[in-house]
């Protein structure tokens, strides 16, 4: 005798549907945005009081006399020097104020990235189940067997 025979079949259908959500701007968002960096203002203080010692003081610091033209001489090289490294902390500052920048616009860029969101979504399937056999078919099918065996 057989069991009863079952046929099960499935389909689903999904759909989603995603978008970029844009982010609101706040006062500390828009902080960050417009904030300014500003140079080290005590590079050209130093500097300029470093040059005022230079041409108002006396060069030779063991006394040794000097003639005017070394004593000039002594003060252009001096204040070349004194230039080469001034311009050296400028541009070191002018460099940390564009990293600076960069650093800020890239935070801004990752507080104001826009998100990938679902913004929708369809689901939808059917499913049928069939089922063949059973006792009832079971017992009929015998009687039917007994029966055609019985004609003959």
């Amino acid at each position: 005798m057989k069991g009863p025979k079952t046929t099960q079949t499935a389909q689903q259908q999904t759909t989603n549907s995603f978008g970029f959500m844009n982010r609101p701007t706040t006062e500390a968002t828009e902080a960050v945005k417009n904030f300014k960096f500003q140079a080290d203002p005590s590079i050209g203080y130093r500097y300029g009081a470093q040059r005022r010692q230079i041409n108002e003081g006396a060069l030779d610091p063991m006394g040794s006399y000097m003639t005017p033209e070394m004593r000039e001489a002594s003060r252009r090289r001096a204040n070349e020097e004194l230039g080469m490294r001034e311009g050296q902390d400028r541009a070191e500052e002018n460099q940390r104020m564009n990293l600076a920048g960069y650093g800020q616009a890239l935070d801004y860029a990752n507080l104001m990235q826009s998100p990938l969101v679902q913004t929708g979504g369809t689901s939808s399937g059917t499913q049928t189940s069939q089922q063949s056999g059973g006792f009832l078919n079971s017992l009929l099918g015998a009687a039917g067997q007994v029966g055609s065996a019985a004609l003959m």
